[in-house]
């Protein structure tokens, strides 16, 4: 191949990513063999935040569960569901939401808007996995009929109906999906339009002005193949490292940092050692150091929220300033 194809989107989806990857020599069979490739971590994935996605802060969440008495289905709420509330074009949307295990309880006062609890934005982006966030607090929301006479909880409205709140800890904390954007921490829910699973929803006293809305959450394994992206620079690193691709001329502009600004990097790192310290920044990691550095500089440091980015790895690789041990 005399002329290596440039990446010039930020971000491709993973049918665009297995179609470049096998002209570029690998050998793969089909798309789900990119998925294949991050569980052995050849290659990192991520989130497309579009339309579909609702991202909220994990500082205003808690897992939510719905215990359905064992007769209940979808189809036999009566009592527990107050259909008067809803109109009929909502009825089969929020029967799909009932059907999730996984819920979150976003909680706001009444003086925030949705946007300060949540990352919105009209243009969709891509956004790396964070972590899997671990919670060991849980509400768990049951039929007043079907509770136990010794279950102690507050009285909600849930669905119209009335239902009874109890809070408890985990003997097996809850696992969310968690990605990271400009430094803030977003569970992944699935947009639900019109939200009719928090309607007629109401937990809190009124004198507390509080406001709770509830969301259905993404797990690892409720997420489409039309969910993941992959990055240019996550590509550009896989094609480097497995495919002895080079890209430090022909594509991978970004990597290759001018002269110029690589010594006012290096003197910006310079800098922030003799403030700070070695002893603290090692801990923080690449990502961490790059984030702190971020934060003095964003034009010289753009962010980058993910630890293996090749900018990142490239700079602190280079770097005679600090040194990080192996996989750090």
């Amino acid at each position: 191949m005399n002329v290596l194809p440039k990446l010039v989107k930020p971000y491709y989806s993973l049918d665009e990513t297995f179609d470049r990857l096998k002209r570029m020599g690998a050998e793969l069979n089909k798309v789900q063999d990119i998925q294949l490739l991050a569980q052995e971590r050849k290659i990192e994935l991520s989130i497309l935040c579009n339309e579909h996605i609702t991202l909220l802060n994990t500082k205003y969440v808690i897992p939510v569960k719905i215990k359905w008495p064992e007769f209940c289905d979808n189809y036999n709420v009566a009592g527990l569901v107050n259909f008067d509330i809803y109109d009929s074009g909502e009825i089969s949307e929020l029967f799909g939401g009932l059907e999730r295990e996984e819920w979150l309880s976003c909680d706001m006062t009444l003086d925030q808007t949705f946007s300060d609890v949540s990352c919105e934005t009209k243009e969709q982006f891509a956004a790396s996995f964070h972590s899997i966030d671990v919670s060991s607090e849980i509400l768990i929301i049951s039929p007043i009929n079907n509770a136990s006479v010794e279950t102690v909880g507050q009285n909600v409205n849930f669905f119209g109906s009335d239902w009874l709140l109890t809070s408890k800890t985990c003997a097996l904390p809850k696992k969310l999906t968690v990605v990271e954007v400009n430094g803030e921490r977003y569970c992944v829910c699935r947009h639900v339009k019109g939200n009719p699973l928090s309607k007629g929803v109401s937990f809190h006293e009124e004198k507390k002005k509080r406001v709770t809305q509830l969301f259905p959450v993404l797990t690892e394994d409720s997420f489409l193949i039309s969910d993941y992206v992959v990055t240019k620079e996550e590509i550009e690193t896989f094609e480097q490292t497995y495919l002895g691709i080079k890209h430090d001329v022909n594509v991978a502009k970004e990597i290759v940092v001018p002269i110029g600004k690589l010594q006012q990097r290096e003197e910006a790192l310079k800098e922030l050692i003799e403030e700070i310290g070695l002893e603290r920044l090692i801990p923080m990691k690449r990502i961490g150091v790059w984030a702190e550095l971020t934060k003095r500089d964003p034009d010289l440091f753009p962010f980058r929220g993910k630890p293996k980015d090749a900018m990142v790895k490239t700079f602190f690789g280079e770097s005679k300033l600090i040194s990080f041990k192996r996989g750090r």
